[in-house]
């Protein structure tokens, strides 16, 4: 059975983009030192709430460089169904 624990995407915001800050500057200087060939791609793992939000979020940040430039992309975790394991 496969398991998706990861749907959509967040926007990003000023701090989720502060949290990610460094993971982009060494995800670009590993492409640079592979001379710019095909893509890299580093994950990095946060907590974080918005004060609109009821609970602090577990996100998964990807950040990709290739030779068109960088992307960033944001994901929670979706809630626990441990309650009815069958669903």
């Amino acid at each position: 059975m496969l398991r998706v624990d990861f749907i959509f995407g967040l926007a990003p915001t000023t701090t989720l983009r502060k949290h990610v800050a460094d993971l982009e500057a060494s995800t670009t200087a590993r492409l640079e030192a592979s001379a710019k060939r095909g893509k890299v791609r580093m994950f990095k793992e946060l907590i974080d709430g918005a004060a609109s939000w009821s609970r602090v979020e577990r996100i998964i940040a990807r950040v990709e460089v290739g030779a068109h430039g960088g992307d960033i992309r944001f994901v929670p975790r979706l809630p626990s169904r441990r309650s009815n394991p069958g669903a």
